[in-house]
């Protein structure tokens, strides 16, 4: 059930799809209830942005245009975490985004895409966990794996992959 552009409908809950007709609006609607990323405006950098949760590149590419001003795949944001976020430095929490990213991610088959972007706690402990030492510097002389080729500079199958 999509929204004309710049209207709003209403689904069994009671939640607004709104697709809007330009950027500035959707930024108007977006950031309306300021930066939803910190919780203490402190530490929020001016200004603040709408910020896609799902990036408009991504969108773009699975022929998705029509949905790029959609406000349920936005979220207020100052300017610092946008920059991270979009720069993969420090994702949005998952907790900060807001649910109806998630229904847009869903309706689009696009949740696989909003759970790599942003795990939940619980995947990216496991993730933390899966990669916590599995890509040694052997070239270190680790001590724990005797007899590595650390003096050959090669890089091992405990490392970063085999050399053919």
């Amino acid at each position: 059930m999509a929204a004309e552009s710049g209207t709003s409908e209403e689904d069994d809950e009671g939640d607004d799809r709104v697709i809007c007709g330009s950027p500035l609006e959707w930024k108007q609607r977006v950031t309306m209830h300021g930066c939803q990323i910190h919780d203490d405006p402190a530490e929020c950098e001016p200004p603040l942005q709408g910020a896609h949760v799902l990036p408009q590149q991504a969108l773009k590419r699975r022929g998705l245009h029509a949905h790029l001003w959609d406000t349920r795949n936005g979220v207020g944001s100052c300017y610092r975490a946008h920059r991270r976020s979009d720069g993969a430095l420090e994702r949005f929490p998952r907790e900060k985004i807001p649910p109806q990213a998630d229904e847009f991610a869903q309706e689009h088959g696009l949740g696989w895409m909003l759970d790599n972007l942003y795990p939940r706690k619980a995947e990216q402990a496991f993730r933390d966990t899966e990669t916590n030492g599995c890509c040694k510097d052997t070239r270190s002389g680790d001590t724990e794996n005797p007899g590595s080729e650390a003096d050959s500079g090669d890089i091992t199958a405990e490392g970063m992959g085999e050399r053919g």
